[in-house]
């Protein structure tokens, strides 16, 4: 989590004519490339990967409500609303593992306790539909978001939480997220935050989604 953190994806500059009365000008600046001039292969680019961007969630799932701050080339700065979610202790630190936890070790049993809540195994008997995306924590929990979360079975070993929403540094990445490469981005993250100046609170921990 980001350290009292605002900001915008850019910069808009209109130069207004007084004698017309008309805007004569419009310049965009970008946060997330370096060049830029028109026309900018690097805008270009940029806006490209954009186009074609994979990291994306299904039509019709729910997820967390949130705003683009800042996009930079390796990461994003977003602004999430609270959120309602059930969760659960990861498989490591359900067994006694040590904190923090890895959010890309094992975690079936996990989220077999979270999709038994979510298709009925709760007070209400209710049925919700899957969201997205499953979030891993180095805080040792699993968490679906949902909209509403009925009360858990008693001894269901999950319960209801309320995020409470806040500024996040998000970069995306592609491939298998096993250990190895998980801890490489999250690494290369922080790397790029102290580079340009973004405070972010250590003690609150990383998420995977």
């Amino acid at each position: 989590m980001l350290d009292g953190w605002s900001g915008a994806p850019g910069t808009s500059t209109y130069h207004f004519n007084p004698r017309n009365a008309k805007i004569d000008k419009h310049i965009d600046t970008w946060d997330s490339i370096n060049n830029q001039e028109f026309f900018s292969l690097e805008a270009f680019l940029d806006f490209l990967r954009g186009l074609t961007s994979t990291h994306s969630v299904p039509r019709g799932l729910e997820q967390p409500e949130y705003t683009v701050l800042r996009r930079h080339a390796g990461y994003s700065v977003r602004r999430y609303r609270p959120f309602l979610a059930v969760q659960t202790a990861l498989d490591a630190a359900a067994a006694g593992g040590s904190t923090p936890v890895d959010p890309a070790g094992p975690g079936g049993q996990a989220f077999d306790r979270l999709a038994r809540f979510i298709f009925g195994g709760n007070a209400s008997a209710q049925k919700m539909a899957m969201t997205a995306p499953v979030f891993t924590s180095s805080q040792g929990v699993m968490q679906f978001a949902l909209s509403t979360v009925p009360a858990p079975l008693a001894g269901a070993e999950v319960e209801a939480v309320e995020e409470g929403g806040g500024c996040w540094a998000v970069r995306t990445f592609g491939g298998l997220a096993d250990t190895k490469s998980v801890q490489q981005q999250a690494q290369q993250l922080k790397k790029e935050l102290e580079r340009d100046g973004v405070a972010y609170q250590e003690a609150a921990g990383w998420k995977l989604a």
